[in-house]
């Protein structure tokens, strides 16, 4: 029995010493933590005290702990206690105060909801290896923002309700508060309304005919269920029903909600990049506000919170430009067009929201239309969207895509010309625009929500593989105080894998970095990887075309293959999960000779249009305003807004023999030519994305051609890089450019 006391002993010792660090590794990052000495162990002897207000979380607690460890009613060797704070200190309703020594762990907080952020907190701490320690520390936390939120989208992929249970579950481990359901598009409608039995009985089953491929809805019941279990945890479900827009599952249903009766057709008149929405419900026929008021009613005595979501983005109105009732509306409130006239069905709309005690949100083209101030905003296409509102006095939520949108692509992988990337560095080193901003109106910003849009996958694996690990990034930055240092979140969050396993989480494993087809000028390819930051990461290779496993060889240092073999590598971790495989290959070249150019003179031809077009084929269509000389690659911010084109003509001096890389980052379209010859291609409306090509180039002058434009809604973007031998990666710089 000594013996046994004494390893018991000597695996405390240990533990501690390996678990002291685990108060540097909490995600969300606390406000502050002092270290202390030792550790805290639970065993049977531990006695757990809960203040009475906080009853509910006693079982919750104790569930968790007995999960790891047994809990007894034996004669208590140390204590836990999570107690409400007699009077309120400046910790807020989501604060807590956290004291953890060798004896006594003391949680307290003035609200039920920062003393379950203090208890997952606690859990994040403990180790059950080899026995259950807590290092010893005071953690002192509060939230940045009050609306920390996932947007879900269950309209185009239903997802059951175990698959959103489980998410809830993972959301408020990171202290996630806002679960937005976006419960209606064009593909579904997906919630029982007792006044419009066919919304659910024909709206939420998939129309072949418009490629819909799922089925499904939540009854109220399983509603209920979904928002008990979520406010248990402190997450608000917030519902959208998208309105005027992405309403063809309601105009199935219920054709008389339309202009013309029925879904309508893909209207190609559509401005917005022509993406298939279909015509939206028709604001001048009072049946429409009839129809809002019975749904909406039902949806406000459903869902507790304070909003509810409205959509209102993407809308089209040239069916409205056709039809007699809106006409007559437009006439009769003297509406100058339609898009005065989706203003006045969205303020329609709030009145009926404010009628049931709620308050109405909606995305930014609601803003851009003319809302009240006292309907909120949530920022997708560009964050200066959610700045203009703050600064007028809205209620603002910022959810930009280009960094926020986790349906985009997890890398940004330059070589493989992925779809839009957000890659979790972006999601993190992004800084909302506070300082633009008056400071009198940070109030109204209310805080940070990612968005998951489409899904193919009802199981939810595809969602959590698309989602984490770059949500607990966002849920950090929406919970702490902003910090650029990306490389030390990446430390901590290695240590957060384990805890996604623990879940039964899926995520992201990211793939081997080093691996395209490339382009040499001799006989032999070397093969040089970059491991991802994964605990117990390996890189696993083949040589012969077939996709590798964990018993494929493994990659240890750089190695040389003859050119044109195909290498294909995946990460493999300890755990068994795996990254997709990529493969990458090589090609011998000669050098493009430079061309012999006299009496050059700095600075590069930039040619500037005006016009909306879609793509670069057109930009002959667009009429040009100006000519002149510029000194280097960029686009002029200030005196361009939107609807332009530019095109640089003129040499690039190479300064040594060499393969060199020529990167596009654009938002939108962008091409890069060499004697005459397209290199890279980066065409079409979209966010920013980059993509890269490599180049065999002797030392000279090089003829080249550079298109850009911006006329979609997206935050525009412009940069031209190079690497090449002796040159790191870096904007062109004016040196290298001639006329």
């Amino acid at each position: 029995m000594k013996n046994f006391s004494y390893l018991f002993i000597f695996f405390i010792v240990i533990s501690c010493r390996q678990q002291t660090d685990k108060l540097d590794m909490l995600i969300p990052q606390p406000l502050s933590v002092e270290k202390g000495k030792g550790c805290f162990t639970f065993c049977p002897a531990t006695a757990v005290f809960v203040d009475s207000s906080f009853a509910d979380l006693e079982e919750y607690f104790i569930k968790a702990i007995e999960t790891l460890t047994p809990l007894s009613s034996s004669p208590a060797i140390n204590y836990v206690y999570i107690l409400r704070n007699k009077e309120k200190d400046s910790l807020g309703e989501e604060g807590y105060f956290l004291s953890i020594n060798k004896t006594k762990i003391t949680l307290r907080a003035n609200d039920r909801k920062g003393a379950f952020y203090g208890i997952q907190t606690l859990l994040q701490l403990i180790s059950a290896e080899p026995v259950l320690v807590v290092p010893c520390g005071i953690i002192v936390d509060k939230p940045r923002y009050a609306w920390r939120g996932f947007m879900l989208d269950v309209a185009r992929q239903f997802y059951p309700e175990e698959v959103i249970l489980k998410l809830i579950d993972a959301l408020a481990f990171y202290k996630i508060n806002v679960l937005h359901l976006h419960l209606s598009d064009d593909q579904g409608w997906r919630i029982e309304i007792e006044g419009y039995p066919e919304l659910t009985r024909v709206g939420a089953i998939a129309n072949k005919a418009f490629g819909d491929k799922s089925s499904g809805f939540y009854s109220k019941n399983t509603m209920r269920k979904i928002i008990q279990y979520a406010s248990f945890r402190n997450i608000t479900i917030v519902p959208e029903i998208d309105m005027p827009g992405h309403s063809r599952a309601a105009i199935t249903a219920y054709p008389w909600l339309s202009c013309f009766g029925g879904p309508g057709r893909f209207d190609k008149t559509n401005p917005r990049d022509n993406l298939p929405f279909y015509d939206p419900v028709c604001p001048g026929n009072s049946k429409t506000y009839a129809f809002y008021q019975t749904v909406l009613g039902e949806i406000a005595a459903l869902f507790p919170g304070e909003y509810i979501h409205v959509g209102g983005d993407e809308v089209s109105g040239t069916c409205w430009k056709s039809c007699s009732r809106c006409q007559a509306l437009m006439k009769k409130d003297k509406l100058k067009d339609v898009n005065a006239l989706q203003s006045y069905f969205a303020q329609k709309i709030q009145k009926i929201i404010e009628s049931y005690g709620k308050k109405a949100i909606g995305w930014d083209e609601l803003y851009e239309r003319g809302i009240p101030a006292s309907f909120s905003v949530m920022a997708w296409r560009e964050e200066q969207w959610g700045i203009e509102a703050a600064n007028a006095g809205h209620k603002v939520v910022f959810s930009p895509c280009q960094y926020y949108y986790f349906n985009y692509s997890q890398v940004a992988d330059e070589e493989r010309r992925y779809a839009v990337a957000s890659p979790m560095y972006r999601v993190y080193t992004h800084r909302l625009a506070m300082g633009k901003i008056s400071s009198a109106k940070h109030q109204n910003v209310m805080g940070m929500e990612a968005c998951f849009w489409g899904g193919h996958d009802s199981t939810g694996t595809a969602l959590f593989e698309a989602v984490f690990p770059r949500l607990i990034a966002l849920a950090e930055k929406a919970w702490s105080r902003e910090t650029e240092d990306y490389n030390a979140f990446l430390h901590r969050i290695g240590h957060h894998y384990p805890l996604l396993d623990q879940m039964n989480i899926p995520y992201y494993v990211p793939h081997p970095e080093g691996l395209y087809d490339d382009v040499c000028l001799t006989k032999e390819y070397e093969v040089n990887l970059t491991l991802p930051p994964l605990p117990g990461a390996e890189i696993h290779y083949t040589l012969n075309g077939t996709e590798p496993d964990r018993l494929s060889a493994l990659y240890t240092t750089p190695f040389k293959v003859p050119v044109g073999t195909v290498i294909r590598a995946r990460t493999v971790l300890s755990n068994g999960r795996m990254s997709i495989p990529v493969t990458g290959t090589s090609r011998k070249v000669s050098l493009l000779p430079a061309v012999k150019v006299d009496r050059l003179a700095a600075g590069v031809r930039t040619a500037i249009y005006k016009g909306k077009i879609t793509t670069l084929r057109d930009m002959p269509l667009m009429k040009k305003i100006a000519d002149t000389v510029m000194s280097g690659l960029f686009c002029p911010y200030d005196s361009l807004k939107k609807n332009f084109g530019l095109s640089f003509t003129g040499f690039l001096s190479i300064p040594a023999d060499g393969v060199y890389s020529f990167y596009l980052n654009s938002c939108d379209g962008s091409n890069l030519f060499l004697h005459g010859d397209t290199i890279v291609s980066n065409d079409y409306c979209h966010p920013r994305l980059t993509f890269v090509r490599r180049v065999a180039l002797a030392k000279g002058m090089h003829p080249f051609r550079v298109d850009y434009f911006y006329s979609s809604i997206f935050e525009k973007h412009f940069v031209v890089e190079v690497a090449g031998p002796g040159l790191p990666r870096t904007e062109i710089p004016a040196g290298m450019l001639f006329h």
